[in-house]
């Protein structure tokens, strides 16, 4: 019996995922690694990341905070900073002690805001050092309200212009200036990585890290150029993000920035998202690639299927993951980032993984390349609050 994919069934036969007629390129590897560049590590952040180091392990309180996707990678950073001493707090943890406890701490705050105007970020600032916080501010602007509050300023990637209003302001709005794009997030997440490497002693390399992962899309074009294709494929029908844990953070990131590309997406851990429809693609997002997944797998093919007598429709699954599965052979597409723990645990004294930040990167590269490829000009990515 032929197999077909569902979307097979709502497109034209001329397009039936011949997805080379098109996508058929992928980024050209130098502009990738003029890309990949951005996130070396010149001596003075080199020096800023003991600094920062030193701060947090002097600590006996750690806030990471920030709004977006940059909210994302303070999320992120509250997990990879963990260690068997040490307990850091997302701003808008439950657990979080409120200040009357804080103060009582000896306390560290991170926080993230590309433009340095947040909101939220700059009144949490205000209120933690009041307390007698330290605040270290990742920021693309020295001159940002943000970076004035700051005892540490990181510096971030910045465009030649600050952006105009609030982020609050900017989410309602449409500004005159384009918002910050994905490189000022992917670096502060790589930061969150190095540093939680370092805080266990076991500290990483930067510039080794960026070229193994330049090294595994310059062996795997093929693979990335497939990936492409199928995200390319449901671009507009439509897809949802399949996540759990930390892998969640890394969904929301990839869902914030493809809506602004009028890309159909959607996430499974949001409660406000419907189960998977039959002409959707399921991508899955996982470190620790745990055989739950394969499991779900089997009832996506088992519920999500349509019997048309000679041929049989099903809808496609396809997976960005840390290690190696059985199950990845059931998925139509997969790509092994590498950088994910061994083996799945709900409880662990977990090491960060470098896959959080390759699956941010990697998929932000995948997408931005279908988003020129269709024509998204300047003039609308400024409309759209984007840059490509």
């Amino acid at each position: 019996m032929e197999v077909l994919k569902l979307s097979e069934l709502q497109v034209p036969a001329g397009l039936r995922f011949k997805a080379d007629r098109v996508c058929p390129l992928m980024p050209d590897m130098k502009e990738v690694v003029a890309y990949l560049r951005n996130f070396q590590l010149d001596s003075d952040e080199k020096g800023a990341l003991q600094k920062i180091n030193t701060l947090i392990k002097e600590s006996t309180l750690v806030i990471t905070g920030g709004k977006g996707r940059s909210g994302y990678v303070a999320e992120i950073g509250a997990r990879v900073l963990r260690t068997p001493t040490l307990q850091p707090f997302y701003y808008r943890d439950a657990g979080l002690p409120p200040l009357d406890q804080i103060k009582k701490h000896k306390t560290v705050a991170l926080l993230i805001s590309s433009s340095g105007t947040t909101g939220e970020m700059v009144q949490l600032a205000r209120e933690l050092k009041e307390i007698g916080v330290t605040i270290v501010g990742f920021t693309s602007f020295a001159t940002s309200p943000l970076a004035k509050l700051s005892d540490l300023v990181v510096d971030l990637p910045k465009r030649p212009k600050s952006p105009e209003g609030t982020y609050f302001e900017r989410q309602v709005v449409t500004a005159d200036q384009p918002t910050m794009g994905d490189l000022p997030e992917e670096k502060a997440l790589f930061y969150m990585y190095l540093l939680g490497n370092l805080l266990r002693d076991t500290p990483i390399k930067p510039d080794e890290e960026i070229r193994e992962l330049q090294t595994w899309m310059d062996a795997n074009r093929e693979e990335l150029k497939v990936m492409k294709n199928w995200l390319n494929a449901y671009w507009n029908s439509g897809i949802l993000l399949v996540s759990k844990g930390c892998s969640n953070s890394v969904a929301s990131m990839i869902a914030n920035r493809g809506s602004h590309y009028q890309m159909n997406l959607r996430m499974s851990h949001d409660p406000t998202s419907p189960p998977l429809d039959r002409h959707e693609l399921a991508l899955i997002i996982s470190g620790s690639a745990d055989e739950e997944y394969g499991r779900l797998i089997e009832k996506i093919h088992d519920k999500m299927s349509l019997d048309l007598g000679t041929k049989k429709a099903m809808s496609a699954v396809v997976a960005v993951v840390g290690r190696k599965a059985g199950w990845l052979k059931t998925c139509d597409a997969n790509l092994v980032l590498g950088g994910g723990n061994d083996d799945y645990r709900m409880i662990r004294d977990e090491k960060p993984q470098a896959f959080y930040f390759r699956a941010a990167v990697v998929l932000n590269i995948l997408m931005r390349n279908i988003a020129a490829e269709k024509g998204l000009t300047k003039k609308y990515a400024e409309l759209r609050h984007i840059n490509i």
